[in-house]
C-alpha cells in the first residue's frame, strides 16, 4: 500500500477490503514449538546416543548445524510454523544421516580405545611439526 494524501471513495473501499482480506487470512494460532523441544532435549543427551557418539565427524557436523538452526529459531520473534516445520524436518533428516552404529560394550570400548589412539596420534603428528629438526626426524620414528 502506498500513502496517498486524497483518495477517492473506491480507492479507500478497496483499500479496506484488502486489510481484511489480509486480517481474516492470520490465523492467530501461536508457533508450535513442542517438537523443535523434544528434538533439543534429544540432543542434548547426544553423548549418549551411540549413533552421534559413533558417528563420522561431517555427519555430526551436519546434525549440530541443524540443531544450531533450530535453536535460533527459538529466539526469533516472529517465525512461521511453516519455518518451524521445515527447520524440524531437516534436523531429523540429519539425525537419520548419522553414520554411527549403535554396538554391543565390548565393541564400543574397542572402538573407543581406537578413535582415542587416532585422536593422539594425530595430535602429536601435529605437535611434531614445531619441533627444531634435531628433534623431529627421531620424534617421527616414534610414530
Amino acid at each position: 500500500m502506498q500513502y496517498k494524501l486524497s483518495l477517492t471513495n473506491e480507492e479507500m473501499v478497496a483499500m479496506i477490503d484488502k486489510l481484511t482480506a489480509t486480517k481474516n487470512n492470520l490465523n492467530g494460532k501461536a508457533t508450535d514449538f513442542s517438537k523443535a523441544d523434544e528434538l533439543l532435549e534429544e540432543y542434548n543427551n547426544r553423548d549418549n546416543n551411540q549413533r552421534y557418539h559413533n558417528a563420522t565427524a561431517p555427519s555430526q557436523l551436519a546434525y549440530d548445524n541443524a540443531i544450531n538452526e533450530l535453536k535460533k529459531l527459538q529466539s526469533t520473534t516472529q517465525v512461521t510454523q511453516a519455518t518451524v516445520d521445515n527447520a524440524i524436518a531437516n534436523v531429523i533428516e540429519a539425525k537419520n544421516q548419522l553414520d554411527g552404529k549403535v554396538l554391543s560394550t565390548e565393541e564400543q570400548n574397542k572402538f573407543d580405545a581406537i578413535k582415542s589412539f587416532k585422536e593422539d596420534i594425530a595430535y602429536y603428528q601435529e605437535a611434531i611439526k614445531y619441533l627444531p629438526d634435531a628433534y623431529r626426524t627421531a620424534a617421527e620414528g616414534l610414530l
